[in-house]
């Protein structure tokens, strides 16, 4: 039973977002197969040079002190973070490199220039921007929109039709913004900069089936010529992943020598104590 539980658990694929093993549609792995990116499970995995490195966060999870320096020796040395965000953590990464653009956090809705509903809203894209050449509008996936982004930064923003859902009655009231909201700008930061977009539905494989949503992945690779990484140890993490985790670092030890001599003896144990047991009667 344990056995067969194991390779049960072993082969189950992961329906987590975004993950680069998850083939559903919410999952990474057309991201990886359209262009050459790299998964890290940790921030320390990052090349020791950022200059010309493009670095995806989607901050599902809180980041401690020492990852939030990282980020910020990343950008102001050179490194270009896109962080892609909607009712995560991205705001304590925008506190702590000192920027002052923040993501609302509530939901973007566009009853009228969408995909199917208003959930789906579809963004115009800056002509003369490299990350949105060739795009003329992003469909995003139940957005939410950027706060006090430097105006020339602005990438993309949603239609004269979209509101900002503030108290969730899918209606817009006289208080709520109104289009035209940003949900794409750029800021920058010592030598680096820092794309903030304000979905990261783009980048799972549902939504990348949008020619225009693909064509930003291109554009993000085509500008990062020493690399384009993808930081997973922020995503939310679910039970099954909890438990692959703990059988890849079982697997780890098992298949050191200590491991692998340890193994052979249990097994040997296994086998002989029926024979040892006969022997007692």
């Amino acid at each position: 039973l344990v056995i067969t539980t194991w390779f049960i658990l072993w082969f189950t694929p992961s329906n987590e977002d975004f993950r680069a093993d998850n083939l559903s549609w919410n999952g990474g792995r057309d991201l990886s197969d359209s262009v050459s990116i790299m998964s890290l499970a940790s921030l320390s995995g990052l090349p020791p040079s950022p200059r010309g490195v493009t670095l995806i966060v989607i901050p599902y999870r809180q980041f401690d002190v020492m990852e939030l320096e990282v980020l910020s020796d990343f950008v102001v040395g050179g490194g270009v973070l896109l962080l892609a965000d909607d009712y995560g953590w991205g705001n304590q990464v925008l506190q702590h490199l000192g920027l002052g653009a923040r993501f609302s956090g509530q939901t973007l809705l566009d009853p009228l220039h969408n995909y199917k509903n208003k959930w789906f809203p579809m963004v115009e894209c800056s002509a003369d921007e490299p990350l949105t050449m060739g795009m003329e509008h992003l469909t995003l996936n139940h957005a939410t929109v950027l706060l006090d982004v430097t105006p020339d930064g602005v990438l993309a923003s949603s239609s004269s039709f979209s509101f900002l859902d503030s108290n969730g009655n899918q209606v817009a009231d006289e208080t709520e913004p109104t289009g035209p909201l940003p949900v794409m700008s750029r800021e920058v930061l010592g030598d680096g900069q820092v794309i903030l977009l304000a979905d990261p539905s783009v980048f799972i494989s549902g939504m990348l089936a949008f020619d225009e949503n693909l064509r930003l992945v291109e554009n993000i690779a085509a500008a990062s010529p020493a690399g384009l990484f993808l930081d997973q140890s922020h995503l939310e993490t679910s039970n099954l992943r909890q438990t692959k985790d703990l059988m890849y670092a079982i697997r780890g030890t098992v298949l050191t020598a200590p491991g692998v001599l340890t193994l052979v003896m249990v097994v040997l144990l296994i086998t002989m104590a029926p024979v040892w047991h006969r022997e007692k009667d």
